[in-house]
């Protein structure tokens, strides 16, 4: 397992159901009101147009703060993991040290498991990705880096200075 802060840009389900609880409750809400006071002078379709309205500028407005949180946390990636033999295998990258020659984020994360010793199913386990895209990543660093093995890849990376 590969601990450390790799983003991952995923949905957290958490609060996706929560946003649409708090939605259906507010509907809810003006439906009852609606029944149990007959509320004449709001019109319900209108009632949803502004809680629409309001769940959009505040999601917008989340995905703002959650992406700036995100890309803040990705100016460092450290990884720390501790070999068979028991050594501690520590990796890490700034921004100022990324590799200049066009590694994506995504095949960087690949290369830092590939030093790690990591198979392509270890790999894709632990990014959640496909093993084929895995293989696709790891073919286009090898690309990138004038490498015929796994092994020339990390060797050249390490003698870059872009892992250590």
């Amino acid at each position: 397992m590969i601990y450390g802060n790799i983003p991952f840009f995923r949905i957290k389900w958490s609060y996706l159901l929560g946003y649409g609880l708090l939605f259906g409750g507010l509907s809810g809400f003006i439906s009852w009101l609606e029944f149990n006071y007959t509320l004449e002078a709001i019109d319900p379709r209108w009632a949803f147009f502004w809680i629409g309205l309001l769940f959009t500028i505040v999601g917008a407005w989340g995905g703002r703060v959650l992406t700036s949180q995100v890309t803040s946390t990705a100016s460092m990636v450290k990884i720390h993991e501790v070999s068979n033999d028991g050594t501690d295998l520590r990796i890490s990258m700034d921004h100022a040290t990324k590799p200049v020659n066009g590694l994506s984020d995504r095949e960087y994360e690949v290369l830092v498991a590939m030093a790690a010793g990591k198979s392509n199913q270890e790999i894709a386990n632990d990014l959640y990705i496909a093993i084929s895209t895995v293989k696709t990543h790891v073919s286009r660093i090898l690309q990138k880096t004038d490498a015929k093995r796994r092994t020339q890849a990390i060797r050249h990376a390490k003698r870059m200075g872009w892992i250590r």
